[in-house]
């Protein structure tokens, strides 16, 4: 569990500043449920709260170190 979307923001950044790697584990929910194969550069399109949520840790994630893995 992640918490909010600030703090992973957060762990990235503390990676990144240390030049390690990071892994964030999302939801397929970002795409509103549907099935993937899904590719990093997908746009988010989803309604859902959690999707939403995730989606936003993505974000703050791929802003705080830009060669973090979002799987």
């Amino acid at each position: 569990a992640m918490g909010a979307e600030a703090w992973a923001g957060e762990l990235a950044a503390w990676c990144a500043r240390r030049g390690r790697p990071f892994l964030l584990t999302s939801s397929v929910m970002v795409f509103e449920g549907r099935p993937g194969p899904h590719r990093p550069d997908d746009p988010a399109s989803t309604t859902d709260g959690y999707g939403a949520y995730k989606a936003r840790c993505e974000a703050a994630v791929r802003a705080a170190h830009p060669a973090a893995i979002v799987a």
